[in-house]
């Protein structure tokens, strides 16, 4: 019986136990991921299958065996790649007002203080699955506001956005999406929809879209 299926077993045995070694939320968040899974099974009946059809075309076995593995090595690049990413960005977060004067409005009168941004909620940003740190802000002025990410780290992950949650939620679902992640790293920050009601309790979630999981969040107080 040849050795190659047992030597391949534990290629795969020894990749698995590396992720969760320097990237557990890879693992773990494949794992809780429905969409995660069916991408990964997706992805290995068509290694087979190609294999199969290269087979059945009497192509050698040496080339129908790495064509499947080809195909495993791409999905594993795609599903993997984004967890080592790590985008940096520091934005100038004004201290004054938030929301400039549009061109067509006129200027505010010189005898009227321009509003200064206040620090209403803050939070610190914590792991779901994933590492993270760091500080999240909520600042009003003049009826505006906005969300400042205040030195954060957070571990890549594919398709990652921002949403604005009631307090204590850890999915999107009837929140407000602010936008696509800027960066796993720095500080920068999104503008509030007008109107947002700051009275009532608010997390800030950051959410995997490609796979329905979340990564992080700041529960604010």
């Amino acid at each position: 019986m040849s050795r190659l299926p047992l030597v391949r077993l534990a290629a795969v045995v020894a990749l698995v136990l590396v992720l969760l070694a320097v990237r557990p939320g890879v693992v773990l968040n494949t794992l809780r991921s429905p969409v995660a899974l069916l991408v990964v099974a997706g992805g290995v009946l068509l290694a087979i299958g190609v294999r199969a059809g290269l087979q059945r075309a009497g192509a050698r076995p040496g080339l129908a065996q790495g064509a499947g593995t080809a195909v495993v090595l791409a999905l594993l690049l795609v599903l993997l790649a984004p967890s080592f990413r790590q985008r940096t960005l520091v934005e100038a977060v004004p201290a004054g007002p938030i929301a400039p004067v549009a061109a067509e409005e006129s200027p505010p009168a010189e005898t009227e203080a321009a509003p200064v941004p206040a620090v209403t909620r803050q939070g610190e940003l914590e792991g779901l699955g994933h590492a993270a740190r760091g500080t999240v802000r909520v600042r009003t002025a003049g009826g505006v506001g906005d969300v400042v990410f205040d030195d954060i780290d957070v571990e890549g992950t594919v398709e990652p956005s921002v949403h604005l949650v009631r307090a204590g939620g850890r999915t999107p679902a009837d929140g407000l999406r602010l936008g696509a992640l800027k960066a796993e790293r720095g500080t920068f920050s999104y503008p509030l929809p007008t109107g947002t009601d700051l009275a009532q309790g608010w997390s800030v979630l950051i959410w995997c879209d490609a796979f329905d999981t979340p990564i992080a969040v700041a529960d604010l107080g």
